[in-house]
């Protein structure tokens, strides 16, 4: 196993519903000026299994974006065929018969 270490800061925001507060805890500081109020640094330690292995979860990652990617682009498209049918059609203009 391995042993990580992550040094942070934990911080308070208040609920506008029910007055209480929620923690957080940010590897960064500064959040003072997006409504948090500082509480104090801390450091998370946990151990890390050597079966760890990131990679089957950047891939599922991967192609979940690259679905939301295909999604998209496939609307888009949508879009562009929709607006050159628009274009490109042939209006019917009726034939005025002759009296």
């Amino acid at each position: 196993m391995q042993t990580i270490e992550i040094t942070g800061h934990i911080y308070a925001q208040r609920n506008a519903w029910d007055n209480s507060l929620n923690y957080t805890f940010f590897t960064f500081d500064g959040m003072e000026e997006h409504g948090y109020l500082y509480v104090c640094p801390h450091k998370i330690v946990a151990e890390v299994p050597d079966s760890f292995n990131p990679v089957a979860a950047e891939v599922a990652a991967l192609e979940k974006e690259r679905e939301n990617v295909r999604a998209e682009l496939n609307a888009r498209i949508k879009q562009i065929n929709d607006r050159i049918a628009n274009l490109t059609c042939i209006e019917h203009t009726p034939v005025q018969e002759a009296a």
